[in-house]
């Protein structure tokens, strides 16, 4: 996929929308100066284009992704309320709280 095509999946995925609607936290993945792996959590905005999350300028997470701008991320669903609104979009049998 392009960015383009994320682009167009965020914006109109179900389970996308569902995900961004709910209060749950992105942990983002990157590597540390140090050549580590490390991944945190980050309150984060969708914009229409991109995601979007703050941090002062000091921050070792700042400094490691300008030496190592790859970075991944993922967004959790550990609520059984939002649990319950994927499945019903994804059409599958309600999850167990």
């Amino acid at each position: 996929m392009d960015h383009a095509e994320i682009v167009h999946l965020v914006n109109t995925d179900p389970v996308a929308q569902t995900l961004l609607e709910s209060p749950v936290a992105m942990r983002l993945g990157y590597v540390g100066l140090d050549g580590h792996p490390r991944t945190v959590p980050v309150a984060y905005l969708w914009n229409g284009k991109a995601f979007v999350f703050a941090s002062p300028t000091t921050a070792y997470k700042v400094k490691a992704i300008a030496a190592h701008p790859q970075v991944s991320f993922s967004v959790d669903t550990y609520s059984a309320e939002v649990r319950r609104k994927v499945a019903a979009k994804l059409g599958a049998e309600p999850v167990a709280d």
